[in-house]
């Protein structure tokens, strides 16, 4: 029983490891928000 916990604990750790890598790697433009996004026609002068 002990042999299932320590694959499941190394498996579950690879597992984390490999999902903080890809969250870490994976960044999207953040151009979603804010003037920069809209037309140059909707933009207003302020």
């Amino acid at each position: 029983m002990k042999i299932i916990k320590d694959k499941v604990a190394k498996l579950s750790f690879v597992a984390l490891l490999v999902t903080m890598t890809a969250a870490i790697f994976y960044t999207p433009a953040a151009s979603a928000h804010g003037e920069k996004s809209q037309a140059a026609f909707m933009r207003m002068r302020t």
